[in-house]
């Protein structure tokens, strides 16, 4: 465990670590009577989630909320999805791979 102590004010921020010290840091540090939780969440509202979790709750909530769109969204995840893949295989092979009809 590292230890890093920083004071946040109205007018900068003084810490007892250099800045480019690579020092491990978690989000929300919380002291419970259980002991001590550490959660390392990048999101304000979604706690304990990963990135790519986040994104998913994201785009479903945004469906949800926007439900005359939904076709159009699944279109374009497809679309999307297909890409990726195109890409992965054009790596694999080391070439140039058509994209959607594209000659040149």
């Amino acid at each position: 465990r590292i230890d890093r102590h920083e004071l946040i004010a109205r007018r900068g921020v003084a810490c007892d670590r250099v800045v480019d010290t690579q020092v491990p840091q978690d989000s929300v540090y919380a002291l419970t009577a259980d002991g001590e939780s550490r959660y390392t969440d990048t999101d304000a509202e979604l706690f304990g989630l990963e990135p790519d979790e986040v994104l998913l709750v994201r785009a479903a909530y945004e469906t949800l909320l926007h439900a005359d769109r939904a076709d159009s969204l699944r279109r374009q995840h497809q679309r999307l999805s297909a890409l990726v893949r195109l890409a992965f295989e054009s790596d694999r092979r080391c070439q140039r791979l058509d994209v959607e009809g594209d000659s040149k």
